[in-house]
């Protein structure tokens, strides 16, 4: 499948430049385990208001099976690399130069983006960040990093992108509820703190989704902004 062989040119690129590779798999729970337990999950729910004339309110909605999904695949994302760092850090390992990226299963490699790939992996702690996105937009800016919010002001894809432990589990304990979608829920987040999110200038990792390889259940107005034949 797709996602096997991204996975695979990752994990190529990082023994090809002495980078230990550690892959996590996180398949649960699905929408069928979500539909025969929804009595469980709407105990999570609360469609409440955010203070004040928040927008925010204008995205409060019911979730279907597919995108509590999504949900919470992410926020187990969140406790396991949590977990891995504090298990780093207890048995004294030297856990500074570990990196978390988390993929959805809808990413997609193009040959010609290898070098960027690779060139992103192997410079990853030459600058700092939080949460560094790697399936935006490029725009026209010479710069290889740009900060989220000097462009944009909504996510459009969490498809692909690293993370810092502390950003984990701060997300982590703030999910326990269902009011947003997790797209929505991860674009408040960083609009309403201060952390250091930039994404990579270049193109990389492609959400298939989002040039119609792939269909969606999680975004019933999925916008194809990766196709210029769409656009």
């Amino acid at each position: 499948s797709n996602i096997n062989l991204s996975l695979e040119t990752i994990k190529n690129i990082c023994n090809q430049n002495n980078i230990n590779f550690k892959l996590n798999i996180i398949n649960t729970p699905n929408n069928d385990i979500i539909d025969k337990n929804v009595d469980e999950y709407n105990k999570r729910v609360d469609f409440s208001k955010f203070p004040d004339d928040n927008e925010y309110n204008n995205y409060i909605t019911s979730l279907n099976s597919y995108q509590i999904s999504n949900y919470e695949k992410h926020r187990e994302a969140f406790k396991h690399i949590n977990d891995t760092n504090s298990a780093n850090d207890v048995n004294s390992v030297n856990s500074v130069n570990d990196i978390y990226m988390i993929v959805e299963d809808d990413i997609i490699i193009g040959k010609a983006y290898l070098e960027n790939i690779k060139n992103l992996i192997t410079n990853l702690n030459e600058t700092q960040w939080d949460i560094l996105f790697t399936s935006l937009n490029v725009i026209n800016d010479p710069r290889e990093y740009i900060e989220y919010k000097s462009v944009y002001k909504r996510l459009i894809s969490k498809s692909c992108y690293f993370i810092r432990p502390k950003i984990c589990k701060i997300l982590y304990e703030s999910m326990n509820i269902f009011k947003l979608r997790f797209k929505h829920f991860l674009c408040k987040f960083i609009n309403d703190n201060d952390y250091n999110v930039i994404f990579y200038n270049k193109n990389t990792f492609v959400e298939g989704s989002k040039i119609g390889v792939y269909p969606t259940s999680v975004n019933p107005n999925n916008y194809l902004y990766f196709n210029n034949n769409f656009i």
